[in-house]
């Protein structure tokens, strides 16, 4: 759906979907996360697709600016393809610059993650973690 602003600098969400789905191929997002799943490295090579793919996913992220809404979908959205809420949460960590907007964003998924989880134990580590640097 358009959201009123079609020459602004966000991209439409089936833009979004394909770099989402380059994104999730790319074992340097993947090794973001702690290695957190088993995943093999080895096919990144500097200047491969995979490179060019993560550069592009990025540089949207950064022209959005971190809104906290915008971020949050995208959250979700990489979550609904991972069905791992802690790895896309790790996958950002080092790409959000506002401290407090990622404090936000890891509550937020923190509510939606039944206590006893491993996803809730992770998150709470990761709510520390964050305290802890603030």
């Amino acid at each position: 759906m358009p959201t009123g602003k079609p020459h602004d600098k966000s991209v439409s969400k089936s833009s979004w979907q394909l770099l989402f789905s380059e994104a999730l191929q790319l074992p340097r997002f993947m090794a973001a996360a702690g290695n957190a799943l088993p995943f093999d490295c080895s096919s990144a090579h500097p200047g491969s697709t995979q490179d060019t793919a993560m550069a592009r996913f990025l540089q949207e992220i950064m022209a959005m600016g971190h809104r906290l809404e915008e971020l949050d979908s995208v959250i979700s959205a990489l979550t609904a393809k991972t069905k791992s809420i802690s790895l896309v949460i790790a996958g950002f960590q080092n790409h959000v610059t506002d401290l407090e907007q990622h404090v936000s964003i890891v509550e937020s998924h923190l509510c939606a993650v039944p206590d006893r989880d491993p996803e809730h134990l992770f998150l709470c580590s990761k709510l520390i973690d964050l305290e802890d640097r603030s």
